[in-house]
């Protein structure tokens, strides 16, 4: 069977990673929103700030400047050691993008676009993943090892 996705092997099998870790780390319940920059589901360095208290709402409103202070300072974090960084949010619910992560999204293509790097972002969760600059997704009744 061909491959014809626009995302290479590596970067579907590391979104696949990450989600497992994300299953085995909370089986069952509410998924903290955690945005993340890096390679998902590798060995590379990745930084990550959680913005949720555990109740399924914010700690505290971000507005777009607030985005972009943290995109950028996570992407910088990396870019040394990272040739392709990716944003990805992590949380509960479907991969589908909800408002906040298209917030996230436009951050991302604005702070990539300022530095000069190919943009890539994703929404993970335990029921799939996103991939939003291509539009390719991934879904699964059961996610297994």
């Amino acid at each position: 069977m061909s491959d014809h996705s626009p995302l290479s092997r590596p970067l579907r099998a590391g979104m696949r990673t990450a989600a497992l870790g994300l299953k085995a780390h909370r089986a069952r319940g509410h998924v903290p929103a955690q945005v993340w920059v890096g390679v998902p589901g590798t060995t590379e360095p990745a930084q990550s700030v959680n913005f949720d208290t555990g109740h399924g709402a914010p700690r505290t409103t971000l507005d777009r400047g607030h985005h972009v202070d943290i995109v950028m300072s996570l992407v910088l974090a990396v870019r040394d050691r990272v040739d392709t960084p990716l944003l990805w949010i992590v949380r509960s619910g479907g991969p589908e993008p909800s408002s906040e992560d298209l917030r996230w999204y436009s951050t991302s293509r604005e702070v990539w676009a300022e530095l000069g790097l190919p943009h890539g972002f994703a929404v993970i969760t335990r029921e799939g993943w996103t991939h939003l600059p291509s539009g390719v997704e991934q879904r699964w009744k059961r996610l297994r090892k």
